[in-house]
């Protein structure tokens, strides 16, 4: 059964559907960055009027590795460190984020976890959280934010796109992993709920999606960065 965080009762009528023509699926951008493997994961939408709400009804697992989470208080749960946690940093968290045309995504400041989400907000004496619960939720608290807009995929970023395809998304998660770690079998599962509205109305729908995101080591992600680019040239001439 779908489980509507209470948060956005009231701010939305509230509709349960299939998976949506705007929610295509969760896509994963793979790439390496001093020493750590990261993974951004984007709820790829077919529509550019698409917003997203939340995500929520979550299964999220790193197999054959670690969630990598920087020391500090700021920095050791699940929470975005607001205005700084972007792509590049080596830490590991969970948005609802927004792109800038300069190519980098930084977290939305609406960005808040469920009630169930347990190890997202850290305290002075929390342990680091490398796991994630089963059923895990975080949603917008500004739905009527601009932060969390379709935005076109950056396609011109090196790296590995896996997943769904689409022309647009929204930034969801941000997962880093000590490079050292990696395996030939090391992967993230990715199973969760997308809740957004498409333009100015205020129903709320949802879409599911599962994937499995591989995780090359920074030697075989830079071949497959390479043949990428490669044949990106052939194709312009």
């Amino acid at each position: 059964m779908t489980r509507i965080p209470f948060a956005m009762v009231g701010a939305f009528s509230l509709v349960t559907t299939g998976a949506h023509a705007g929610f295509v699926g969760w896509t994963g951008y793979v790439h390496s960055s001093g020493g750590y493997v990261m993974l951004d994961v984007f709820a790829a939408v077919s529509n550019s009027q698409d917003h997203l709400l939340n995500v929520f009804n979550t299964q999220i697992t790193a197999n054959g590795t670690t969630f990598y989470q920087a020391p500090g208080l700021a920095t050791k749960a699940w929470s975005p460190y607001f205005g700084t946690s972007s792509m590049d940093s080596a830490d590991s968290f969970v948005t609802l984020g927004v792109f800038e045309s300069t190519g980098t995504n930084y977290s939305a400041t609406g960005t808040a976890g469920d009630p169930n989400f347990a190890g997202y907000s850290p305290t002075p004496v929390s342990a680091p959280s490398t796991t994630i619960p089963a059923g895990a939720g975080w949603y917008t608290t500004q739905p009527l934010s601009s932060e969390s807009d379709a935005k076109p995929t950056p396609a011109f970023f090196t790296g590995s796109w896996q997943g769904a395809q689409a022309p647009m998304g929204i930034w969801v998660a941000h997962f880093a992993f000590e490079a050292s770690t990696i395996t030939a079998a090391s992967s993230v599962s990715f199973l969760g709920t997308a809740g957004y509205r498409v333009g100015p109305s205020t129903v709320a729908e949802f879409g599911t999606d599962a994937q499995v995101f591989m995780l090359p080591a920074p030697g075989a992600l830079a071949l497959v960065a390479g043949a990428a680019t490669r044949l990106r040239s052939r194709r312009t001439r």
